[in-house]
């Protein structure tokens, strides 16, 4: 598991993955991050942790890696899916309209 020493190295994990990745949550933010912040301490030294093989990995020099869950944040794909869903509220409007 990621082991965050102070809140301005764990601010700049958040900054580099948690922001940018679909799993972070509007309000509820960053699923992974949040257990880490739960349990940073009681398994930073345990090596059998699951935080450790399926969280953020550390490598040899005790850095942390990347998240295991990290999926990058696509702005395009989400402009299109606005875009689709307001496509289909305006059509759904116009059959509305037609019916009346």
């Amino acid at each position: 598991m990621g082991y965050f020493s102070n809140g301005c190295e764990g601010m700049s994990y958040e900054s580099k993955y948690c922001d940018n990745c679909v799993h972070n949550h509007e309000e509820y933010g960053c699923p992974v991050l949040m257990m880490h912040t739960f349990y940073n301490y009681d398994e930073c030294n345990n090596k059998d942790s699951a935080l450790h093989k399926w969280m953020i990995p550390r490598d040899e020099k005790g850095f942390n890696g990347e998240c295991y869950h990290f999926a990058q944040f696509d702005e395009k794909l989400e402009q299109r899916q606005l875009e689709a869903i307001e496509l289909a509220k305006y059509e759904a409007a116009m059959k509305q309209k037609r019916e009346e």
